[in-house]
């Protein structure tokens, strides 16, 4: 999924290093309600950032994605880096934010935003179980 910093500021190069990584199979703009935010982060619903972050999605667009190849998972997780962009390596994607806003001279806002942990551009499954519940929120049962 390309979260909506990703999206807004981010998404070819978002896109072109997916694309190297696997095909993406489908591809998806979906503006958020809260349920399906809930639904997709059920398991941190007892932490205390789960309501900011509930609250920052409403009303948000993401892109949701398929994307299909070999070891995909884990190839994904690779280039996409941390959570936390701060610890993000320089050729990883969620690192992105920091390069092109890392003076605090433009988009000072942006930057505070992405290293909260509320939004790090892209999410990504971790199981092969965790992508099929995915796919089936953002892209409904088949």
């Amino acid at each position: 999924m390309v979260k909506p910093l990703g999206l807004q500021n981010f998404l070819l190069e978002i896109l072109a290093a997916l694309k190297g990584i696997g095909t993406i199979r489908a591809r998806r703009l979906v503006p958020v309600k809260c349920a399906l935010v809930e639904a997709h982060y059920a398991e941190h619903a007892t932490k205390p950032w789960f309501g900011g972050l509930v609250k920052y999605y409403q009303g948000q667009t993401v892109m949701a994605l398929v994307l299909e190849g070999d070891d995909v998972i884990a190839r994904v997780r690779g280039i996409l880096g941390p959570s936390d962009p701060r610890k993000a390596h320089p050729s990883q994607l969620r690192h992105l934010p920091l390069t092109k806003w890392g003076d605090g001279q433009n988009g000072w806002a942006k930057l505070e935003l992405c290293t909260s942990g509320v939004d790090n551009l892209v999410h990504a499954s971790d199981s092969p179980e965790a992508a099929t519940r995915e796919i089936a929120l953002w892209f409904g049962t088949p």
